[in-house]
């Protein structure tokens, strides 16, 4: 309801003066309206964390037609059924900056953040991860920019900072002609690659109700009842950890903070 969204909005501005490196995107308005059946509809408008990141034209790889690269986005709502990250990036990111994933996910980071969700008991957000791929004389200059940061602070961090990370990605078999800025490779095949990296959580106004706790224990019961932890909706502390824990884990693993 529209108060469920203001009981939300207002700690959540005590939350940013606290924490402004906090990770949760930034919220620019919230509006109500009713769809083409009169049923009453809430939309946040959010900063936007797939827009260009702020590099030298020449720093992003292009595509064929003279244009970037699209980026890569992942969502870790999903990551824990479709494995969409692991299985392009099965050894996980390198972040250069030094002290920057443990930063990231650690204390005054996302693991605050999560918190705080889990404080005001919210569910069914997402984390969003976007790659940039770099080109060669990009990702050299960016990596070198990176080397020269003295240690990240909380204060520099947040949804939109950009950071830089080397991947050992797997390509997909190519369908027809090779992308233009990749070699051709057999699937299966690593090619390292560096990347510039944003991520923040968006769609965190959703509150863990009764209709959500229905919910959950209805796809628990019948959707997997084998494997209760596929489950996307659950209860807001292990809604939070199971994200922490793949971030941690799986896409950073040198930030050694694994719940």
């Amino acid at each position: 309801t529209w108060g469920d969204q203001l009981r939300t909005i207002l700690p959540y501005f005590r939350h940013m003066d606290v924490h402004p490196g906090s990770f949760l995107c930034r919220i620019y308005g919230c509006y109500r309206f009713r769809n083409n059946v009169g049923a009453a509809l809430f939309a946040q408008l959010m900063s936007c964390l797939t827009g260009p990141p702020p590099l030298p034209p020449n720093a992003l790889a292009m595509s064929g037609l003279d244009q970037p690269e699209e980026p890569l986005i992942f969502d870790m709502k999903s990551e824990f059924r479709e494995s969409g990250f692991l299985q392009r990036f099965p050894r996980g990111l390198t972040l250069v900056e030094k002290g920057a994933a443990a930063t990231i996910c650690g204390q005054g980071g996302l693991a605050t953040d999560l918190e705080f969700l889990v404080h005001h008991t919210l569910v069914d957000y997402s984390l969003l991860l976007i790659l940039w791929r770099l080109s060669a004389e990009g990702a050299a200059e960016a990596e070198a920019e990176a080397q020269r940061r003295r240690p990240v602070e909380f204060a520099e961090t947040g949804s939109q900072r950009v950071f830089i990370a080397n991947g050992a990605e797997q390509m997909p078999p190519p369908p027809g002609k090779p992308h233009s800025s990749l070699r051709p490779l057999q699937s299966g095949e690593l090619q390292k690659a560096t990347f510039a990296v944003r991520l923040g959580v968006i769609d965190y106004l959703v509150a863990f109700s009764a209709k959500k706790h229905v919910e959950s224990t209805l796809k628990r019961t019948f959707m997997h009842p084998v494997h209760p932890d596929h489950v996307t909706i659950q209860d807001p502390r292990a809604y939070a950890e199971r994200r922490l824990k793949f971030i941690g884990k799986n896409v950073f693993p040198q930030s050694g903070v694994i719940p």
